[in-house]
């Protein structure tokens, strides 16, 4: 079941990526309104107290561990609002191969710096083929094949300051879970994903709801009135793509957690690389612009076939290391 996880996390990634384009693709919000971030924390809530995770009996944690947690829904907030910015501006292919490429370079310091943890000369050459071809993808989108709402290369170069941040917040959350993950003691063991998942989104939902009250409101009519009504979507049509993106995340996060148990930070980045290869593809046919030559371009397809290639060498390495 193990090499499961992985696969499920990768569909429901595209899943979740495809349906973050089409909601951004059909402009019934401005970005800067932050509804999907908002949207993404509060269904976390809603599913963490449904689950009864926030009992005080359902699990013991130590104050490290409490500590962690709090860090974790810090990076976890700043990330997912850095990243949806970014993601406005470099639509979900370029994002979806460009983020877990800086990511790789990242966690795998962060791991061996941090955590005092080997990379095996085969998972090396997984990252390099990984991080070469995100840079071949990012190029590619850099001369205009991008899916993003802007189409100027100096939009694309903001985009990707942002991404570069939430990379750099995801990458230290993914050590914060492996540091929570090897905290566990007999007295107080490692917490559950539905537990770590409560705390991060009651920080999120608290920061959503106040960005949402301070910035949003005054501003309704420019961030979200207009534009829903440009749009010729009807309210409630909005709404319903919104709950079907907060229920498929809450999907996706529950394969995260188990990708992280069976795989590490690093693995969860190089699955992410992976769906960013099949992220391109599939909103390329759904949401191209141009002719399919142009979306699905030379530079994109190798691209593609870098990035696979280093997930399945990354996999060989690890069922290699499992059987020794």
């Amino acid at each position: 079941m193990d090499g499961f996880r992985p696969f499920l996390y990768l569909l429901t990634g595209v899943l979740v990526s495809v349906l973050g384009q089409k909601i951004t693709n059909a402009r019934m919000f401005l970005f800067r309104a932050h509804l999907i971030p908002t949207v993404k924390f509060m269904s976390t809530l809603v599913v963490g107290m449904i689950s009864g995770a926030g009992r005080k009996t359902s699990h013991k944690v130590s104050a490290k561990q409490k500590r962690l947690m709090v860090g974790m829904g810090l990076l976890d907030t700043m990330a997912y609002a850095l990243f949806c910015v970014g993601f406005g501006y470099c639509g979900s292919d370029a994002t979806a191969l460009m983020l877990p490429a800086m990511g790789q370079v990242l966690t795998a310091f962060f791991s061996l710096v941090l955590l005092k943890k080997a990379v095996p000369r085969k998972r090396q050459i997984a990252v390099c083929l990984v991080f070469v071809g995100v840079v071949v993808k990012a190029m590619d989108a850099e001369n205009g094949r991008s899916l993003g709402i802007f189409a100027d290369g100096t939009s694309f170069k903001v985009g990707l300051l942002y991404l570069m941040g939430a990379s750099l917040c995801y990458s230290m959350l993914g050590v914060f879970y492996e540091l929570l993950v090897m905290s566990g003691t007999k007295e107080f063991p490692a917490p559950p994903h539905a537990h770590v998942m409560l705390y991060s989104s009651i920080i999120g939902s608290f920061s959503s709801i106040l960005f949402q009250i301070v910035y949003v409101v005054p501003r309704w009519d420019e961030l979200i009135g207009r534009p829903l009504a440009a749009s010729g979507v009807h309210p409630l049509g909005c709404i319903l793509w919104l709950v079907l993106f907060g229920m498929s995340y809450q999907v996706h996060s529950y394969a995260q957690g188990l990708t992280f148990q069976s795989d590490g930070a690093l693995g969860v980045q190089l699955v992410n690389a992976v769906r960013g290869s099949v992220t391109n593809v599939v909103a390329s046919l759904a949401f191209c612009r141009h002719t399919i030559s142009e979306c699905l371009s030379v530079a994109s397809m190798c691209s593609g076939i870098l990035t696979a290639t280093g997930g399945v060498l990354w996999t060989l390495a690890s069922g290699k290391q499992k059987n020794e």
